[in-house]
């Protein structure tokens, strides 16, 4: 059974919004199309492996939900306790993520492609952490105007076994990739400007 499990942090403010969960991804609309879930990065996709399989039909239902602006299924999808740590340190309650997951559906106007790449699954009993990188290309009003919004993001998501079913606990390790708007990238970090030239990420 899974121990140490932090207690809700209910005393967050809730405030604004999470996208598929996470914020989120870029690339362009020729990846692979809405719904498809392909093989993570070091491990080949293997539906023989229960857990793994569990989790594909949990992402292929958030790519659905997404696909038919359906936000209670992805809230559904989340323990009670669910809680994201932010790559600025600050720690998301249930309550925050599901306010921003809300605020994403109302500005988004279609998804037109949604993958969850599953890489490796790290299971302890009733609990499988995944690295995931995720993909999403939309149309979404942005500054006024509906734009092109293409992310990406590689991030461990923690799944944990009701009994029943696998539940969204945690979401950790956030690392955004690329994100384009437009066709032009900009800096995640700082609010979108339209007429800002495009986005030079610093060498590492």
């Amino acid at each position: 059974m899974r121990t140490n499990r932090p207690t809700p942090l209910s005393s967050l403010v809730v405030a604004a919004a999470i996208a598929v969960i996470l914020v989120l991804t870029g690339a362009s609309p020729s990846e692979p199309p809405a719904g498809t879930i392909i093989s993570g990065r070091t491990k080949v996709k293997d539906k023989s492996k229960p857990v793994r399989a569990a989790l594909e039909t949990r992402y292929a239902a958030m790519v659905e939900a997404y696909r038919r602006k359906n936000p209670d299924v992805v809230l559904d999808l989340r323990t009670k306790d669910f809680h994201v740590h932010m790559p600025s340190g600050e720690i998301w309650s249930a309550e925050r993520s599901a306010q921003y997951t809300l605020a994403g559906f109302a500005q988004v106007e279609s998804t037109l492609s949604l993958t969850f790449d599953i890489g490796i699954i790290d299971v302890h009993g009733d609990t499988a952490a995944a690295e995931i990188d995720q993909h999403w290309v939309r149309r979404q009003q942005k500054n006024g105007a509906v734009r092109l919004v293409d992310t990406r993001a590689h991030q461990r998501e923690t799944w944990v076994n009701s009994g029943k079913q696998w539940l969204l606990w945690r979401i950790d390790r956030i690392e955004p990739g690329a994100w384009i708007v437009d066709g032009k990238r900009i800096d995640p970090s700082k609010p979108y400007d339209p007429k800002a030239p495009a986005w030079q990420p610093p060498d590492k």
